[in-house]
């Protein structure tokens, strides 16, 4: 075979002018210029861009001040690091003096590389938050008020009324910085002078509440304004308060807060939760549950004082309003916030949309286009007279003659917001501390007015950047990866959840076990996991247990005691490691996953297999399209199988991390009884395990549990029960299997099999959901005409390695050191039918780049390799051509 291949250089080698080299992206804890953060040793990372080839850092230095004005001097108060002999420029521990609570630092980094040295970075900053309540850096109380209000009721739709609480205070001198420390139970919006405090929606991010509650932390300096101010929140319900029967309360809204002002004379005062607050129920919203909606009477939005700025103003008469009570504090810890906070962006703003806007369908239907997790806000003017009622209802499909919206699938959710007229609205409004999920909109005046109504539709989710983009030439796919990036952003609500439209929308640890693996390729969700792993540990039992859906807001206790389920607890902090180079988590969490696994070996292990199993292989597609389960025993794993095969794997895994080795031995034991027990007619053409599903034989490939003899049989076993079938071709298993499905066929070699399964548009298959109008990824197989009990179509659980396997075989991205800083480019150019591919990926070092074309047995690929990288880059031939930073384009025969 004849090879051509040549490399591209942004400009010639032969210059004798230094080329451009700078130090970018600076991170604390891989965010940008975090406030509040409750870590003594931050950690530090920066990216390094140049228009050079196979660029190394060899060293680097790091100032750090607690003024700008003394970095710009060049001098560091805090910590001068000195020339650090290094390549290290990701996750960096902090070196220096301690800082105080509420202090400041201001950084900058200078690297030197195997090509000169760069100019100082920009200056960066963070600052030390509160910590918790018990470290006695918080002045104040608990306030609120622990009880219902007239006409407020707790149950199967529990409706309370947004708590308005506000503290007026005098500004003594100039103001040099401002913050404000808050966290507001169960969601809140803060208010200086009038003016939000931020441009997050639905804060705090939800937490296991009797163990820990996050604060969020804000520089409202711009905001002082005036002598006298104004410090105002409005309480919300979210989580804390049950929003329905079968859903646990903790308590009532209530309110910790600590504005700190440094006066420019070095003074200092805070502005604390305290009883000078007063607080009134009286205000326009009257209920927030996000699993019914939100309920705003727009005539009580001046609380009867028609004449004031509003009730977040300063010169707001709050003289009727009760004073504020000191509530009973929460249990656990205050902590800082760590995680990326829930935002609003108008639908059609969002980078990855694709609809045509909003579009009328006629009585009262709208379609946006895509469905999401969010709200509409509704355009006031001339909306209605006083009184009128205005609802809106949310629904993810229509009724199949498209006339009215379908809603059997959200079960006891009422899902609809109401608007009450004051007979002058003007501007927009939009619910405050509930989402939907939903793609279609009825809008309706009850009073009986019909007219047409302008709506905006907006995505609420965690502020994440997006790290992943995947194009190829096949139309199906492309729609599959973008309809999974719309699950994704619409389930992150400060932990990942199984849905966003239903009675449910929980954090189920299942659906993530490889999913966190996938979703980690399209969006940053380092911090979003690394928090979820907090609340998994929060709720472990003392003996070790872990419940199935973490935190648990259920009044049922949630702990089945399976392996499959919190299996998430180990394989999201491998996911960290790998693809965040982020260490810490799983060495944090190391003593409660041995106490998890110990629980097994203790309790529920027998001859060395492991009787510790619930759901299966859940969502197998089922024999007939009304069906949710599968009701027939031959294609139904047994769930011994599975516990035993999912421990074997995840206690290999955990001694990946651990120098004694722990498990090893017990592997062993575990791997033959696994052989003795499932193995049928081993050595033979023949050889399966246990009733031969795909299920069955993945895990045991998957897993390394199959003898080396058996393993082309067992292979075939799966290649035949997918291409010889009586239901025809298609996806062969459910949650458990379709998360090692598509490696494991690459594996065998069948990455043909593997991409006719990933385009085909017959069921069972994802693109059997786009074809029938799926923006998004479903519950079931059969999400259009399964029972409505179970067929939310807004999931990602069935998604399985499908995003692994398009990265990491289709557009051949592999890490093979954490966080990318080696890793391997090796495309399948020879699949049939795919000719193109387009895949981008940020790393913590830099984008990945990987294009390429097929035309006529010929194939055109650039490459993009980040600066302190390196890149394996594997040619169709098989050739490794082993590169360092730079852009590279090859040409070849395939």
């Amino acid at each position: 075979m004849r090879r051509l291949f040549s490399f591209f250089f942004l400009a010639a080698m032969t210059t004798a002018v230094a080329l451009a080299q700078s130090v970018e992206n600076l991170r604390v804890e891989m965010r940008s210029n975090p406030l509040g953060l409750d870590v003594e040793k931050p950690r530090l990372s920066w990216q390094i861009v140049s228009d050079k080839q196979n660029v190394k850092q060899a060293s680097y230095k790091i100032l750090v001040a607690s003024s700008p004005e003394l970095l710009k001097e060049g001098k560091a108060d805090l910590w001068e690091s000195g020339e650090v002999v290094s390549d290290e420029s990701h996750l960096v521990e902090y070196g220096g003096k301690a800082l105080k609570v509420n202090q400041q630092a201001f950084w900058k980094v200078q690297v030197k590389t195997n090509v000169g040295t760069t100019a100082w970075s920009s200056v960066a900053h963070w600052s030390k938050g509160l910590g918790g309540a018990e470290q006695g850096n918080w002045q104040g109380d608990w306030i609120g008020h622990d009880g219902l209000f007239d006409g407020e009721t707790e149950g199967d739709h529990s409706r309370l009324a947004a708590r308005y609480l506000r503290r007026t205070f005098e500004v003594k001198g100039k103001v040099s910085r401002a913050t404000l420390h808050i966290c507001g139970l169960g969601l809140y919006e803060a208010f200086i002078n009038g003016r939000r405090v931020d441009g997050f929606v639905n804060t705090p991010a939800p937490t296991a509440f009797d163990k820990m509650q996050i604060y969020d932390t804000y520089d409202v300096t711009a905001l002082m304004s005036g002598k006298k101010s104004c410090l105002a929140v409005v309480l919300g319900t979210g989580w804390y308060f049950g929003r329905a029967k079968n859903i646990r309360t903790f308590g009532f809204p209530k309110l910790r807060a600590n504005l700190i002002i440094e006066y420019a004379d070095g003074t200092t005062a805070v502005v604390a939760s305290d009883d000078k607050w007063r607080l009134s129920a009286n205000g326009p919203i009257r209920s927030t549950n996000d699993y019914d909606g939100e309920i705003f009477d727009a005539r009580l939005s001046d609380f009867g004082q028609s004449q004031s700025k509003g009730w977040t103003a300063a010169d707001f008469d709050d003289s009727a309003w009760m004073k504020a009570e000191k509530v009973a504090s929460p249990d656990g810890r205050l902590i800082g916030n760590a995680t990326p906070s829930i935002v609003a962006v108008p639908l059609a703003a969002h980078p990855n949309y694709r609809g045509d806007g909003v579009k009328s369908l006629g009585k009262g239907i709208y379609d946006i286009g895509q469905n999401i997790a969010g709200w509409v806000s509704l355009r006031l003017d001339n909306i209605g007279s006083r009184g009128d009622t205005i609802r809106i209802r949310y629904a993810e499909r229509l009724n199949n003659d498209g006339t009215a919206l379908y809603t059997e699938n959200l079960r006891t959710a009422q899902s609809t917001d109401y608007y009450i007229c004051n007979g002058n609205d003007k501007g927009e409004w939009h619910p405050h501390f509930v989402t939907h999920g939903f793609r279609y909109v009825e809008v309706k005046n009850l009073s009986g007015k019909d007219i047409p109504y302008e709506l905006t539709a907006y995505v609420v989710g965690d502020k994440m950047k997006q790290t992943g983009s995947f194009v190829c030439n096949n139309a199906t796919l492309n729609t599959l990866v973008e309809n999974a990036r719309w699950g994704i952003i619409s389930n992150y609500k400060g932990f990942p959840t199984d849905c966003p439209q239903r009675d449910e929308r929980m954090p189920w640890t299942g659906d993530r076990t490889t999913g966190c693996l996938g979703e980690s390729m399209l969006m940053d969700n380092a911090q979003l996991y690394a928090k979820w792993l907090n609340d998994i540990e929060a709720m472990q039992k003392p003996d070790g247990q872990l419940p199935d859906v973490a935190p648990q807001y259920w009044k049922w206790s949630g702990y089945t005691d399976n392996v499959s389920w919190p299996a998430v607890f180990i394989t999201a902090a491998e996911m960290l490691h790998k693809q965040f180079g982020d260490l810490q988590p799983m060495q944090k969490h190391l003593p409660a996953i041995h106490r998890w696994l110990d629980h097994f070996t203790e309790k529920k292990m027998n001859g060395y297999l492991v009787d510790a199993d619930k759901y299966g292989d859940w969502c197998m597609p089922p024999e007939t399209l009304n069906l949710i389960h599968s009701k027939d025993s031959t294609r139904i794993t047994e769930g011994r199988l599975i516990a035993t095969a999912y421990f074997y794997h995840l206690a290999k895994l955990v001694d990946n991390y651990s120098d004694t080795k722990r498990y090893a031995e017990l592997c062993d034991k575990i791997r033959e009884s696994f052989n003795r027990e499932y193995l049928k007619d081993a050595g033979t053409k023949s050889a399966h395990y246990a009733n031969n599903t795909v299920t069955a034989n993945l895990l045991a490939l998957a897993f390394n549990l199959a003898p080396t003899a058996d393993r082309k049989a067992v292979e075939e076993q799966i290649i035949r029960k997918i291409t010889v079938n009586e239901n025809g071709f298609g996806i062969p298993c459910g949650v458990i299997g379709i998360q090692w499905l598509m490696r494991e066929l690459s594996k065998m070699g069948r990455d043909d099999i593997a991409f006719r399964l990933a385009t085909q548009t017959d069921y069972p298959s994802w693109g059997y959901m786009i074809e029938n109008d799926a923006t998004t990824i479903w519950e079931l197989w059969n999400g259009n005409t399964a029972n409505p009990k179970m067929n939310s179509g807004n999931h990602v659980m069935l998604l399985g390695d499908l995003l692994p396997w398009c990265f990491g075989r289709l557009g051949g991205l592999e890490v093979t050191s954490p966080g990318y800083r080696t890793f391997r480019l090796a495309p399948n150019f020879r699949i049939n039918g795919f000719d193109s591919n387009n895949m981008k990926y940020e790393t913590p070092y830099g984008t990945i780049v990987s294009e390429w074309t097929k035309h006529d047995g010929r194939i055109e690929w650039t490459v993009s390799v980040p600066a302190n990288t390196t890149a394996e880059i594997v040619l169709p031939d098989g050739t490794v051509e082993t590169r360092g930073s730079g852009n590279y384009h090859f040409t070849t025969n395939i």
